[in-house]
């Protein structure tokens, strides 16, 4: 079952009465796999292999927020798991299962919600020049010897948004040769 639902981002079904007594690995088996956050703890994981648990959890961010795990040893003294009489699967990373090694953390111990990401950038408003400033006629170029110019910035606040774009750019076509 390793891999199995690997990248099924909004993959979220139960599968606590999946037979699982014979498994060898589920690495990477919820791998980004983003909506999922099924309990899975009455599974019997006793035959995997040594590692065989690897990264069972990396990129399921429902199931890692919503779960602690409590197999991890620094974990150990979370008040999600402690309290109980559970003895918890011991795990490798903060990722890795066995399914044993979690607990599902009570709403009272999540962080808050982070507020909701802009739909789009703040951007500064134009600036216009101060009354004082002498137009001139379209196409001229007029040089007043003034060099307190009321648009000094305005050419870095565009070569700001310019190298943001671009930084963007790359990052989302990086992360899309990752995918494919």
């Amino acid at each position: 079952m390793a891999q199995m639902f690997r990248n099924a981002a909004s993959f979220n079904q139960p599968l606590a009465d999946w037979d699982t007594s014979s498994l060898s690995s589920v690495i990477y088996m919820f791998q980004n796999a983003a909506a999922f956050n099924q309990v899975l703890k009455d599974w019997d994981t006793g035959s995997l292999s040594g590692g065989g648990s690897k990264f069972m959890f990396m990129g399921a961010t429902a199931f890692l927020g919503a779960n602690t795990n409590c197999g991890l040893r620094k974990n150990v003294k979370h008040a999600a798991c402690t309290g109980t009489s559970t003895t918890y699967d011991r795990s490798e990373s903060a990722t890795s299962g066995p399914p044993k090694a979690w607990e599902i953390t009570p709403p009272s111990l999540l962080p808050p919600p982070s507020p909701p990401a802009s739909a789009s950038p703040v951007t500064e408003p134009p600036r216009t020049p101060s009354s004082s400033a002498s137009a001139s006629p379209p196409g001229e170029d007029v040089d007043s010897g003034d060099t307190s110019d009321e648009f000094a910035d305005s050419g870095a606040t565009s070569l700001r948004a310019m190298f943001s774009t671009a930084v963007v750019a790359v990052a989302a076509a990086l992360l899309l040769s990752d995918l494919g």
